[in-house]
């Protein structure tokens, strides 16, 4: 993955809230930390119907369902509203899609608490 696709571009961050632009650029940069205080330390997870909890799931989440695959997420929308986004982003990677749309376009259910993560789930948008 070269540094011109691992953050995401500029037109992104300025039309996307801040937690959301923290979160794709630690997916996208493989930055476990800067991921990680994009959550409250309570946060959850739930990626295709798989359940994480706490600042250890996010932390097992990213490295196995991200980092491990080289996971990269372009932000194609997002809605806002007052404590929750609904972004819709396309992910590439280095994993085995077979059976998976191309692209494949994923929908990141997003509740807030204050400025962070306090609830994600990603699900797989249909056609």
């Amino acid at each position: 993955m070269s540094n011109s696709q691992s953050v995401i571009s500029r037109a992104e961050a300025a039309s996307a809230p801040s937690e959301l632009v923290q979160l794709l650029e630690g997916i996208n940069t493989c930055n476990v930390e800067l991921l990680l205080g994009a959550f409250t330390p309570d946060a959850s997870i739930n990626d295709q119907l798989v359940e994480y909890r706490g600042t250890t799931g996010v932390r097992v989440w990213a490295e196995h369902e991200l980092y491990a695959s080289r996971v990269s997420m372009s932000l194609l929308d997002v809605r806002v509203k007052a404590t929750s986004l609904v972004a819709t982003c396309e992910v590439k990677g280095d994993f085995d899609g077979l059976g998976l749309p191309d692209p494949l376009i994923l929908l990141l259910y997003i509740s807030l608490d204050g400025k962070k993560i306090d609830q994600l789930i990603l699900i797989r948008k249909s056609l």
